[in-house]
Parts: structure tokens; sequence; C-alpha cells
């Protein structure tokens, strides 16, 4: 059946004018970044990864297509399949069977770009996994308007079209973003801009001098550039950026690299039959159905972290994505439908989803937060109360207990063998009492346990800054397994003299760790650590707190060394994630 919301969804689906060239310099690969997406898994193919992007890209009008691309060993044998793809989306492209990775083709990709005289903004992207998810184009259309506005008065100006939740939060105020800026100076219906914000991302609308300035007026020697932001010493563009209130591009695998829960903000996946053009839409069934896309915004969870109850997508279905239009085949509507009662629940996933990076850095009140980003939403949201049958003051004085229950869960599913699952028990626990530390240090096991260092390292860190020296273990075994041994020395030592646990034993055997790696100079400084700790009494450790209470312990330099260690694992998007912790918390650390 033909339902109204999908007319509506169809009715929207038109095309404006814009003078945007599509840059792309991308490498298709199994062997990058491997985020957790829950239910969804981690193993698809990468190629069809990007065909789907490229597919979402083709709704847009650009004035010119560039796509430089390489492949890895495993996909060298699709080259063909891909330049057929490629030309089936769109208008004469220009397609380069190479990724550029130094500064020298870079600038000579430039010269193309700068030829082509009457197009100032350039959708700038080195990754191929950032999918347009809008349900139109027409605000894309604005806000690329709005940058050749301020192009006329502001030398470097971006749009930061993907990675939604995260600029929501940094725009929010200077000290929540990993990279400096002035504040917003604008603020719309539809859109912040913030002043000079200093940053060489790889994801960007932006205008031809950003270019200019990043890659033309610095030599930066022969070093492998595969993208600006993956190398220190990349100049810091000083630039002028739209945050739009609505969002535009999602990345397939969303942003657990930075924390942001999956039942927030969920990962994508293609529809079953998209290639086929047999997309089939299940719209507000409580049950999941073979082969189709499950959408009911009135349920909780999403799939990637409820898999028997969870669905796709908590959206309505003029939220459709616009590139699926002409290949939907299907939409079954399971029950009738309360209109007004199913834009509440939208709104309140479009809130959850918006604000899951800010809700890091502050108490974020939906209501209150709704009137910022109320372009992004259908209905009043702050003038409703979604769950007032359940707001009750007992509801509220009974938080901490239902958190509680949500940790003793985790625990048993964690000793149970089950982490991943125990790992969304931790997660759900923290959203309802964040200020418990014994759940950061619980979920920071779990996330070690699969070796998710970061996510560990994260949730260790929280912990200790809540005043729970606990973690301390669990970042010495981190950074020992990651070979920072002087670092983790460090650590067990502090935690000895805390007289924390098994302390000694913990750095008795990373001494015999050290003999049998060979590493005899630091095995002996770990038996002398020993030495001057281990007594009979573990009651006298107490009496030389003076001596390892005293040893400063540096956060930044900590994600310092795992960033190193990622970067060395071709792990380079959470490298990244973990120098721009660093440099943050060296800037406070320092203040």
């Amino acid at each position: 059946m033909t339902h109204p919301d999908f007319l509506f969804y169809l009715c929207t689906a038109k095309r404006g004018a814009t003078q945007v060239i599509l840059f792309l310099s991308v490498f298709i690969t199994d062997n990058g970044s491997k985020h957790h997406r829950g239910h969804y898994g981690t193993s698809y193919d990468r190629l069809n990864v990007f065909k789907y992007t490229l597919a979402s890209y083709s709704v847009i009008k650009w004035s010119h297509v560039i796509i430089y691309y390489d492949l890895d060993v495993s996909y060298e044998g699709r080259r063909e399949e891909l330049k057929g793809w490629i030309n089936s989306l769109f208008i004469n492209p220009i397609v380069y069977d190479y990724r550029l990775t130094h500064q020298s083709e870079w600038r000579k990709a430039m010269e193309e770009v700068f030829s082509f005289g009457d197009d100032d903004l350039v959708w700038f992207c080195c990754n191929h996994d950032h999918v347009f998810i809008d349900y139109d184009t027409d605000l894309l259309y604005r806000l690329e308007a709005k940058l050749s506005d301020l192009s006329q008065n502001y030398p470097y100006v971006a749009c930061d079209f993907s990675h939604w939740p995260e600029y929501l939060a940094y725009s929010t105020k200077p000290s929540y973003s990993p990279a400096s800026h002035q504040g917003i100076i604008e603020d719309t219906e539809e859109y912040c801009i913030v002043r000079d914000w200093n940053y060489n991302d790889s994801i960007l609308i932006v205008n031809k001098n950003w270019l200019k300035y990043l890659w033309c007026e610095v030599d930066y020697g022969d070093i492998r550039l595969a993208r600006p932001d993956w190398v220190t010493g990349v100049r810091l563009v000083p630039t002028t950026t739209i945050v739009p209130y609505r969002e535009l591009v999602r990345h397939y695998d969303v942003y657990t690299h930075v924390n942001i829960d999956l039942n927030l903000c969920p990962p994508l996946q293609m529809p079953d039959g998209f290639f086929e053009n047999d997309i089939k839409i299940l719209y507000c069934a409580e049950q999941r159905k073979p082969g189709y896309v499950h959408i009911n915004p009135q349920i909780e969870n999403y799939y990637s972290h409820d898999h028997l109850y969870g669905v796709d997508s908590r959206y309505c279905l003029e939220d459709l994505p616009l590139f699926w239009k002409n290949r939907i085949s299907t939409i079954e509507v399971a029950q009738e439908i309360d209109r007004e009662l199913l834009l509440k629940y939208r709104d309140d996933a479009v809130l959850k989803l918006a604000s899951s990076k800010l809700i890091h850095y502050e108490e974020v009140n939906l209501s209150d937060f709704a009137k910022r980003i109320k372009f992004a939403l259908r209905s009043d949201y702050y003038l409703l109360d979604l769950n007032s049958s359940n707001s009750s003051d007992a509801t509220k004085d009974n938080q901490p207990s239902v958190a509680l229950a949500y940790q003793e869960i985790g625990n048993r599913l964690f000793q149970e063998g089950y982490v991943e699952e125990s790992i969304a028990y931790f997660l759900k626990s923290l959203e309802i009492h964040q200020g418990e530390t014994t759940t950061y240090l619980n979920l920071g096991n779990a996330y070690a346990q699969i070796n998710n260092w970061l996510e560990a390292f994260n949730c260790y860190v929280k912990a200790v800054n809540l005043n729970d020296p606990q973690p301390y273990i669990g970042i010495a075994k981190i950074l020992h397994q990651l070979g920072k041994v002087e670092n983790a020395v460090k650590f067990w030592q502090k935690a000895l003299a805390l007289n924390l646990c098994e302390t000694s034993q913990h750095l008795s055997q990373l001494a015999n760790t050290l003999i049998n790696l060979g590493k005899l100079d630091e095995a002996i400084r770990c038996y002398q650590i020993l030495s001057d700790f281990v007594t009979t009494n573990f009651e006298q450790i107490s009496q030389v707190e003076s001596s390892s209470l005293s040893i400063t312990i540096s956060f930044s330099e900590l994600y310092y060394d795992l960033g190193i260690y990622l970067e060395e694992m071709g792990d380079l998007e959470k490298a990244i994630t973990c120098y721009r912790h660093a440099f943050q918390i060296s800037k406070r650390e320092s203040s």
C-alpha cells in the first residue's frame, strides 16, 4: 500500500541548482579501522560500501566530478565493475585509478580543480564511506549558497557535512572542541557559523582558497600525505565554518571511536535489494521481517544494540534517504498510526542522536536542546512530554537502582564470557547514571577484553577523573600490551602504593615477560621496584606513599602513546582521535 508519509517523501525529493565540485581521493581495503558496529558486525564488502556512498552522492547536482581511487589486492579484480558504476551515476566523471599520497600529486590535482574557474566550492573527501542520508538536497544547496556568500568576506570557509553529533558538541563551546575556534558568530534556524576553526579535516565542503592554503603555500617535503589530517605538521586552516542543524551525512560505521553510543547513533547498513532496486520497507511493525528495512520510531532500541527486537531506523518514511527513492519496491505498513505520537518518538530519536556527543561535556535537557535544532524536528518537542506517564518523582528516585540493575546484569554477562553483550548493559547503566565509577571501570575492562584499547582507555580515564584509583591497574595492563613499558611501570607502582590488590603479581608478570622478550634492563627495573615495594604486610605500603603517590601521571602523554600504537597498527582514524585527546588534555594540564 502507498502511505501518505511516503507520498510526502516523494514530493520532497526535488533537486536544485548548485556549482560545487565533487572531489574524492580514497583507498578501498579491508585492513583499515574496524569500528564496533554492534549486531551488524564488521565483515562486509568495502567496495560495495564505496558504491553505496557514490550512489548517495549521485542525487546531488555537481558541476564536475573528480575521483581518485585505489584498490587493495583483494579488490583489484573489480576495477572495471567500479568504473562502470561510476559512469552510470555521474555525467562525464574524471576518474583516476590511483590515490593521491604525496604533496606533489596533490598540487597537480589542485591545478585541475582550480582550472574550473566558475566553481569556487569543493566537496573535499578522503573517505569512501560517508553517506549522504538527507531526504532532500534543499538544505545542502542553501548551505552551499551561504558558503559562497561567506567566501566574499572570509578567506577560508567550510561546512562540516559529516560527524554531525561531534560538530554540534564542538561548536557549542570552544573548550569542548579538540581544535581551537573563536566561538559562534552567527546562529540561525538552519545552522550556526563558527569563526576561525583551526583544522585540516578531510571531510568538508570548502572553498578553493582553503585548498590552496593547505596544499600549495607550504612545502611538506616527500612525506606520505594520503590525507591532510593524518600527519602532524600539515597546516591548520583558520576556517569560518558552517555547522548544519540537520544531519546531512553519516559515517557508515558511525562514531564509536569517539565513544558515541551505538544505541543513540546507529551505524548504517545497506538494505537488502539495494543494487537490484528492490528495497523493501516494513513500517511500524513490532517484529522484524527478513529482507525488510525495519522502521518504527516507537521502538526504543536499534538493531545494532538489540538484535532480537531492535529496529534499523527510528525515523519516519519521509526521512528515508533521497537516494533510496527510485530503489524502493515495497512499503508494508503494519498497523494504524497515530501520526502525532509517531513524530514525538521520531524527534526523541533525532535529539538523542544529535546530543550523543554533547552529553560527554554537559547535562543535556532534550526539551531545551530541541529549541536549538528545531529545524531538524517535525513536532514541537519542547512543548511535549513524551514520557508523561512515567515521569513521577518515584521513578526519578528509582533511577540509581535501575542503573545498578543494568550494571549487575552486565557483570554477570561479562563473567560468563558474553563480553559485547555486557558492554551494551554497562552503556545502558551509564545512560541513567553517569557518575558511577564502578560502571566505567567494568566497561573499560570489557572493552580491554576485546582489544578496543581506545574505548577502554576512555572509560578508565573517566573513572580516574571521578577520583577512583582502581583503573590504574587496567591502564597499566593496556600500556604493557602496547609496549609502553615505562609508563606501565608508573601505573603499577602507583597502584601498589595505593594498596590495590594483586599489584605485585602484575608487576612480577611484567618483569617475567620482559625477560622472555630479552629486555633485561627493563626487567631489572621492574624487579627493583618490586624489591622496594613488596612486603609481607601489604598495609606497610602506605608508608611509601610519599615516594610513589608523588609520581605525576600525564593522560595527554598516555593518549599520545596510544595514538602512536594505533597509527603503527594502521588504525589511523582512532590514532587521530587519540592525538586530538592528547592535545586537548595537554592544554588543560598546562593551564
